[in-house]
């Protein structure tokens, strides 16, 4: 059976959290509308809300051990993660 993972092939890859996966994580996935508000990523001990969707903050604890099950599980190890892509 083939890897499907670009690392093993040496080609560079780039998870986007708030794309078609944000669910699965748990995020929302984000938007180009301006008023929106997408990933927001907080220090482990950051306990400051600021008036932000509880659905769009993660700690990065949190936030790396669930992209390692998920990687693990889907056999994939993307060389960048980002929490959007947008201009």
């Amino acid at each position: 059976m083939t890897s499907l993972d670009p690392a093993a092939a040496g080609i560079d890859s780039v998870f986007v959290l708030g794309g078609i996966h944000a669910e699965v994580l748990g995020l929302r996935a984000t938007s180009s509308k301006a008023d929106e508000c997408g990933i927001v990523i907080v220090d482990d001990d950051d306990d400051n809300d600021n008036d932000i969707d509880r659905q769009s903050r993660i700690t990065k604890r949190e936030l790396t051990k669930k992209l390692q099950s998920f990687f693990e599980k889907k056999g994939i190890w993307p060389t960048h993660v980002v929490p959007s892509l947008s201009l």
